[in-house]
């Protein structure tokens, strides 16, 4: 029995080794559902402006998609969900919009909360930023998804 057992694991440790030892291919992760660009809640005072900026992306895209025009409805809403503001635009690679919104166009009482939106009417890929300036022009705050973000729309479950 003492014989049987040796080569068992020598074998055994030899196939170990050899596992470690294979080549092994990169993995990439892949977003069945691409979401497209989302922004919270920011605060816009009377003398602020908030701009909300879409780049249709020309460079290398997510999944090796080769770079196409770009869609994109920009718009803001208020906290119930209402629509203040809203543009569209047909973008080309390496072409821009964007939509400014201030503080006195919204109500003219004060801080109000709006949220930046990119709905997804179209195809292409966009980089997307929010930028919140004052007066004078400079910023106080900007945000900014660091990838492209499909504007592709996708089915909701059931359909």
């Amino acid at each position: 029995m003492k014989t049987l057992v040796t080569p068992i694991f020598a074998i055994a440790l030899a196939a170990a080794g050899v596992m470690l030892l294979w080549p092994t291919h990169r993995v990439r992760a892949f977003n069945p559902q691409p979401d497209p660009p989302a922004f919270g809640l920011i605060g816009v005072d009377n003398l602020e402006t908030a701009r909300l900026n879409a780049m249709c992306a020309d460079g290398l895209l997510p999944g090796d998609v080769p770079p196409g025009p770009c869609d994109v409805t920009l718009s803001f809403r208020d906290i119930s969900g209402r629509v203040l503001k809203q543009i569209t635009a047909s973008l080309q690679p390496g072409q821009g919009a964007s939509l400014d919104i201030g503080g006195m166009e919204m109500s003219g009482r004060g801080r109000m909360e709006i949220q930046p939106r990119i709905l997804p009417t179209g195809r292409g890929f966009i980089l997307a930023t929010v930028d919140l300036f004052d007066v004078t022009g400079r910023t106080a705050a900007l945000l900014n998804p660091t990838e492209p973000k499909s504007l592709q729309m996708m089915p909701t479950p059931g359909q």
